[in-house]
C-alpha cells in the first residue's frame, strides 16, 4: 500500500517535475488563461468553497483542548421559613470547581483529525476551483469550435452563391433546367439555417462562460480566436505520475484513509476514561448551641467504570477498523482506475491526432479536389448539378468533422489537466 501522506506539501523534486510536466498536457493559450485567472477571483462557487474550508481551518484550536472547568456554589442544609444559616448544625456555604481530565492523548488524536479535516476543506477548494477552471475550457474550445465552424459554412455559402451565378447563366442559355436551380437556392438555404444555428449555439457558450466568471450572461468575454493547432506528445508514465502525487481526488482518498486511521486510534483511546477531579471550600457558621464556625475543604476524584465496555467501545473500535479496511481497499482500487482512465485517455488523444492529421493529408484535400472538378464538368455543361451540390456538402462535411476531432482532443486534454491537478498550473505557467 502506498504511504499516506498527511500534509499538502511535497518533496521538491515531484513540484519541479510537476511544472515540467504541465506544458505538455493542456496546449497554451494566454487567453483561456486569463479567463480562468478571472474566475478564480470572481466565481461565486469558489467564494463559498473558500468559507468552507476557512470554517474547517476555524475547528482546529478548540478541538485539542480539554473541557471547560466547572464552578459549583453549594448551600447546605438551609432552613427555607429563615433562611438563617445559624439556626442548623450542619448548615454550610461551599464553592467548588470540578475538571474532567483526560487519561490517554485524545485530545491531541481530535486536533489531528480536525487538522485532517481543515486539509479535506483545503482540498475540496481546490477541486471546486479546477472544476471551474476545466468547465470554462471545455466551453471554450466548445466556442472556438462552433466559430470555425460558422466560418467554413460561411465559405460554404459563399461557394454556393456562386453555383448559382453559374446555374443562372446556363439556365438563361438553356443549359440546364429550372429545377437545378431551385434545388441549388435549397441547398443554400440548408446551409443558412445551419449558420444561424451555429451562431445561436456560439452565443450560448460565450453567455455560459460569462456566468462561470461570475458576470451576467449578457457580458460576454472576448471570443477565442481559433482552435488550438498544437498538441504536445503525452507521456502516460509522467501522467500516472501526476495523477497520484499530485491530484486531487486521489490525494483526498489518501487524506480520508489517514482520518480513518486516527478515528481506529480515537476509538481505542475511548476505552480509557476520563478522571473527574473537584476541589471544594466551605465555611460552617456557628449555630445558637456553640457548633460550627470551622471551614470545610472537599476532595472528590471519579471516573467511569467501562463495564459495558465490550458492547459499546469494543464495538466502536470494530467499526473503526472497518472503516480503514474498507478505505484501503477504496484508495487501492481509484488508484488502478485512474491509471486504467489515463491509459484510455491518452489512446484516445493519440487516435485524434491521427485523424487529424488523416483529415489534413487525405480527406479534406480530396474531398475539396472532388469539388472543384464537380463545379468545373458542371459549368461546361457536362453532369447535373447533384455532383457539385454532393461534393461541395461532402467537403463541408468533412471541414466540420475536422474541428470536432480538433475540439474532442482539447477537452481531452482539459479533462486529463483537472484529472493529474495540473489544470490551474497550466493557467498560472502561460
Amino acid at each position: 500500500m502506498r504511504k499516506i501522506r498527511l500534509t499538502a506539501l511535497f518533496p521538491l523534486f515531484i513540484l519541479i517535475f510537476a511544472v515540467e510536466a504541465v506544458a505538455g498536457v493542456m496546449p497554451e493559450d494566454p487567453a483561456l488563461s486569463a479567463l480562468i485567472q478571472q474566475a478564480l477571483r470572481e466565481n461565486p462557487a469558489i467564494a463559498a468553497a473558500q468559507g468552507k474550508a476557512q470554517a474547517l481551518e476555524a475547528r482546529i484550536a478548540p478541538a485539542g483542548t480539554w473541557m471547560d472547568p466547572m464552578a459549583e456554589i453549594m448551600l447546605m442544609n438551609l432552613p427555607v421559613d429563615s433562611w438563617d444559616m445559624r439556626r442548623e448544625a450542619m448548615s454550610a456555604l461551599q464553592f467548588s470547581v470540578i475538571q474532567t481530565i483526560p487519561l490517554t492523548k485524545m485530545p491531541r488524536t481530535s486536533r489531528e483529525i480536525a487538522e485532517l479535516q481543515a486539509q479535506n476543506g483545503r482540498f475540496g477548494q481546490q477541486n471546486v476551483q479546477q472544476s471551474v477552471a476545466r468547465r470554462i475550457a471545455l466551453e471554450w474550445y466548445q466556442w472556438a469550435y462552433l466559430l470555425e465552424a460558422v466560418k467554413i459554412t460561411k465559405a460554404s455559402i459563399a461557394s454556393m452563391e456562386q453555383m448559382l451565378q453559374t446555374g443562372y447563366a446556363m439556365y438563361a442559355a438553356g443549359m440546364n433546367e429550372q429545377s437545378e436551380v431551385l434545388r441549388m437556392e435549397v441547398e443554400k438555404a440548408q446551409m443558412e439555417d445551419m449558420k444561424l444555428m451555429l451562431e445561436q449555439m456560439a452565443d450560448a457558450s460565450g453567455s455560459n462562460i460569462a456566468a462561470l466568471l461570475g458576470d451576467l450572461p449578457e457580458n460576454v468575454p472576448n471570443p477565442p480566436e481559433t482552435l488550438p493547432a498544437d498538441f504536445a506528445p503525452l507521456n502516460e508514465a509522467e501522467l500516472d505520475t501526476l495523477i497520484l502525487q499530485i491530484g486531487i481526488d486521489f490525494r483526498a482518498m489518501e487524506l480520508e484513509l489517514a482520518m480513518a486511521d486516527k478515528m481506529k486510534l480515537k476509538a481505542r483511546q475511548m476505552w480509557i476514561p476520563e478522571l473527574t477531579v473537584s476541589a471544594g471550600y466551605g465555611y460552617r457558621p456557628e449555630d445558637p448551641e456553640g457548633m460550627g464556625g470551622t471551614d470545610i475543604v472537599t476532595f472528590t476524584v471519579g471516573a467511569p467504570i467501562p463495564i459495558f465496555g465490550k458492547s459499546k467501545q469494543g464495538k466502536m473500535v470494530e467499526e473503526a477498523m472497518a472503516d480503514y479496511r474498507g478505505m484501503q481497499a477504496g484508495l487501492e482500487d481509484m488508484r488502478l482506475q485512474m491509471l486504467f482512465k489515463v491509459k484510455v485517455m491518452t489512446g484516445e488523444d493519440a487516435r485524434l491526432g491521427k485523424q487529424i492529421d488523416l483529415f489534413d493529408r487525405t480527406i479534406i484535400p480530396q474531398a475539396q479536389a472532388a469539388f472543384r472538378t464537380a463545379l468545373a464538368s458542371y459549368s461546361a455543361g457536362k453532369g447535373s448539378v447533384e455532383a457539385p451540390l454532393s461534393t461541395l456538402n461532402a467537403a463541408l462535411e468533412v471541414q466540420r468533422e475536422r474541428l470536432s476531432r480538433i475540439a474532442e482532443r482539447a477537452k481531452l486534454r482539459a479533462e486529463l489537466a483537472e484529472m493529474c491537478g495540473v489544470i490551474l498550473k497550466s493557467a498560472n505557467s502561460e
